[in-house]
């Protein structure tokens, strides 16, 4: 079983598309420079992280997307509000969800065609 195929419900009353990720996507936590996870989908409004420690909720992060684009490393810099964290169910990991706050325009179309077009 993939990560993908055992992805928790939520309440699914969004806006835009979520994308899952095929490109490996690297989330880091900007306050401490730390890899925080990986990215497991994304929509214009929001990101799945699944990480091996606990991710606070009702926290702002300042997050670091790194991402290979053609070749050669990209970054993308938001910032984002963890709305939950939940236990997987096996392996030790965490899923968490976050709403973002605050990215470039720029940044949030380079994510979202690396998403979709990896």
């Amino acid at each position: 079983m993939t990560d993908k195929d055992s992805i928790p419900p939520h309440d699914d009353q969004r806006r835009h598309p979520r994308y899952a990720s095929d490109a490996p996507v690297e989330v880091f936590d900007r306050s401490d420079g730390k890899l925080l996870g990986r990215l497991l989908n994304l929509s214009a409004e929001g990101l799945m992280v699944l990480s091996q420690v606990p991710v606070t909720p009702d926290r702002i992060y300042r997050l670091r997307l790194q991402m290979t684009l053609d070749g050669a490393l990209a970054t993308v810099d938001l910032g984002a509000d963890c709305l939950w964290c939940n236990p997987k169910e096996r392996h030790n990991h965490y899923w968490s969800g976050f709403q973002i706050i605050d990215i470039a325009d720029r940044d949030r179309t380079q994510l979202l065609n690396a998403v979709q077009h990896p």
